[in-house]
């Protein structure tokens, strides 16, 4: 993939014989994370990791020689009910549709734009699996993953609650094939503090997406 030859670390496609590696990683950053966050991090089984191996996506992985330092999932499952996210949200054509799961860096190799790569290489991913759209869970609170699925052209669109940990998400999505429009009209921004997830969740019901995440915030811009 393109989005990974700049990267400082050697890039693979994640087999069976990695899971032990991807559960170690796993780990490691679970226990570097304070708690109020670990929620943050879907905790992978290894049938998990081998659902998604067989199940049609891509698990990428960078590693610095045998150790692995950071991985990715990009999934493209058959129907809503087995893509892991809230089946409530608004899913034109789950056939082109790329869904975006876990990435996870070693505490040691953070500060190197890993995260923001590997964004790339699953959205170059999407892509050459011809996706149109590419949609991600976050968790409202988890402010560094917000801001840098924005910075890569998503916007908020949808919400609802993950199944895997039973708290409110935000679903981000990427139109892959249409250019988003750059002009905004400032009338229509609503600047909404996260702890304010009944206003997320009507803003969303509403036309509104989310375009910003900025200390605390997040600015919704009105579709309508």
């Amino acid at each position: 993939l393109q989005a990974l030859k700049e990267a400082p670390l050697s890039s693979s496609t994640l087999r069976a014989t990695d899971i032990q590696l991807m559960i170690d990683l796993q780990q490691t950053v679970l226990d570097n994370l304070p708690s109020h966050k670990k929620h943050f991090i879907a905790k992978r089984s290894k049938e998990d990791f081998l659902k998604f191996i067989q199940g049609g996506g891509q698990i990428i992985g960078l590693k610095e020689g045998e150790d692995l330092v950071a991985y990715s999932i990009v999934e493209f499952p058959a129907s809503i009910e087995t893509c892991g996210f809230d089946t409530s949200i608004n899913i034109e054509n789950i056939q082109e549709t790329a869904f975006l799961k876990s990435t996870l860096v070693h505490p040691d190799f953070r500060g190197l734009g890993l995260q923001k790569t590997l964004i790339d290489a699953r959205l170059e991913q999407a892509a050459l699996a011809d996706k149109t759209w590419a949609i991600c869970e976050v968790d409202i609170q988890n402010a560094a993953s917000i801001k840098n699925l924005l910075g890569k052209g998503f916007t908020i669109r949808d919400s609802g609650i993950s199944p895997v940990d039973g708290m409110p998400a935000v679903y981000m999505y990427k139109n892959l094939k249409t250019a988003m429009l750059a002009n905004l009209n400032n009338n229509s921004l609503q600047l909404v503090p996260v702890e304010d997830w009944k206003k997320h969740e009507a803003l969303l019901s509403n036309g509104h997406i989310g375009i910003d995440y900025f200390d605390g915030f997040i600015t919704y811009r009105n579709e309508a």
